[in-house]
Protein backbone atom coordinates (compact mmCIF):
# COMPACT_ATOMS: atom_id res chain seq x y z
CA UNK A 1 0.00 0.00 0.00
CA UNK A 2 1.32 3.71 -1.04
CA UNK A 3 1.70 6.28 1.92
CA UNK A 4 -0.17 9.16 1.24
CA UNK A 5 2.76 12.30 1.38
CA UNK A 6 2.15 15.64 0.24
CA UNK A 7 5.24 17.20 -1.45
CA UNK A 8 2.66 20.01 -2.60
CA UNK A 9 1.43 22.28 0.51
CA UNK A 10 -0.74 23.83 -2.03
CA UNK A 11 -2.35 20.08 -2.99
CA UNK A 12 -2.42 19.62 1.08
CA UNK A 13 -4.22 22.83 1.74
CA UNK A 14 -6.63 21.74 -1.38
CA UNK A 15 -7.26 18.03 0.39
CA UNK A 16 -7.95 19.65 3.70
CA UNK A 17 -4.96 18.20 4.77
CA UNK A 18 -2.01 19.62 7.83
CA UNK A 19 -5.15 21.27 9.44
CA UNK A 20 -4.91 22.21 13.52
CA UNK A 21 -2.48 20.77 16.00
CA UNK A 22 -2.35 17.07 15.36
CA UNK A 23 -4.38 14.64 13.36
CA UNK A 24 -7.11 12.24 13.27
CA UNK A 25 -8.65 14.25 16.23
CA UNK A 26 -11.00 17.04 16.57
CA UNK A 27 -8.78 19.50 17.22
CA UNK A 28 -7.34 19.15 13.82
CA UNK A 29 -10.58 20.43 12.82
CA UNK A 30 -10.66 24.16 10.52
CA UNK A 31 -10.83 26.81 13.05
CA UNK A 32 -13.59 28.52 10.34
CA UNK A 33 -15.25 25.17 10.48
CA UNK A 34 -15.55 24.99 14.18
CA UNK A 35 -16.79 28.51 14.23
CA UNK A 36 -19.70 27.96 11.81
CA UNK A 37 -20.79 24.44 13.47
CA UNK A 38 -20.75 26.30 17.19
CA UNK A 39 -22.67 28.91 15.48
CA UNK A 40 -25.41 26.59 13.70
CA UNK A 41 -25.98 24.20 16.58
CA UNK A 42 -26.58 27.73 18.90
CA UNK A 43 -29.02 28.82 16.36
CA UNK A 44 -30.46 25.15 16.11
CA UNK A 45 -30.97 25.18 20.08
CA UNK A 46 -32.48 28.39 19.96
CA UNK A 47 -35.23 27.51 17.20
CA UNK A 48 -35.98 24.25 19.07
CA UNK A 49 -36.45 26.25 22.60
CA UNK A 50 -39.01 28.71 20.44
CA UNK A 51 -40.78 26.19 18.91
CA UNK A 52 -41.06 23.92 22.67
CA UNK A 53 -42.36 28.07 24.40
CA UNK A 54 -44.86 28.15 21.22
CA UNK A 55 -43.45 31.10 20.36
CA UNK A 56 -43.42 29.77 16.50
CA UNK A 57 -45.56 27.53 14.44
CA UNK A 58 -43.71 23.84 13.28
CA UNK A 59 -44.00 25.18 10.00
CA UNK A 60 -42.35 28.49 10.52
CA UNK A 61 -40.27 26.13 12.70
CA UNK A 62 -39.16 24.07 9.78
CA UNK A 63 -38.63 26.98 7.24
CA UNK A 64 -36.35 28.94 9.46
CA UNK A 65 -34.14 25.74 10.31
CA UNK A 66 -33.93 24.78 6.85
CA UNK A 67 -32.10 28.74 6.54
CA UNK A 68 -30.22 28.24 9.16
CA UNK A 69 -28.56 24.98 8.25
CA UNK A 70 -28.16 27.19 4.66
CA UNK A 71 -26.33 29.93 6.73
CA UNK A 72 -28.58 32.61 6.04
CA UNK A 73 -28.59 34.24 9.65
CA UNK A 74 -24.93 34.25 10.90
CA UNK A 75 -26.47 35.53 14.55
CA UNK A 76 -28.79 35.42 17.15
CA UNK A 77 -30.10 39.17 16.45
CA UNK A 78 -30.84 38.43 12.53
CA UNK A 79 -32.26 35.55 13.24
CA UNK A 80 -34.80 36.78 15.94
CA UNK A 81 -35.42 40.13 13.74
CA UNK A 82 -36.32 37.60 10.35
CA UNK A 83 -38.75 35.46 13.27
CA UNK A 84 -40.75 39.19 14.32
CA UNK A 85 -40.81 40.19 10.53
CA UNK A 86 -42.43 36.99 9.39
CA UNK A 87 -45.32 37.24 12.63
CA UNK A 88 -45.70 40.89 11.84
CA UNK A 89 -46.04 40.34 7.78
CA UNK A 90 -48.49 36.94 8.99
CA UNK A 91 -50.75 39.15 11.41
CA UNK A 92 -51.23 42.11 8.71
CA UNK A 93 -52.30 39.46 6.17
CA UNK A 94 -54.63 37.98 8.72
CA UNK A 95 -56.51 41.04 9.49
CA UNK A 96 -56.32 42.20 5.75
CA UNK A 97 -58.21 38.86 4.68
CA UNK A 98 -61.06 39.61 7.33
CA UNK A 99 -64.17 41.44 5.83
CA UNK A 100 -65.15 44.58 8.25
CA UNK A 101 -68.31 43.92 9.52
CA UNK A 102 -69.11 47.16 9.19
CA UNK A 103 -69.51 47.58 5.61
CA UNK A 104 -72.94 45.57 4.07
CA UNK A 105 -71.74 43.86 1.34
CA UNK A 106 -74.00 42.21 -1.41
CA UNK A 107 -77.46 42.62 -2.67
CA UNK A 108 -78.64 42.93 0.85
CA UNK A 109 -76.85 45.68 1.75
CA UNK A 110 -79.23 49.21 1.68
CA UNK A 111 -78.72 51.84 -0.66
CA UNK A 112 -76.59 55.29 0.72
CA UNK A 113 -79.08 57.00 -0.20
CA UNK A 114 -82.25 56.58 -1.96
CA UNK A 115 -83.72 59.61 -4.75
Amino acid sequence: MVSINFHSRSRAKRKCHHRGYSKNTMEAMDRKMKNLMRRLKMLKRLLKKLCYNKKMEKHVYHDMLMKVKGKVYKNKRVLLESMHKFSRERKFAISCDKPLAQEPEGENAAPASAP
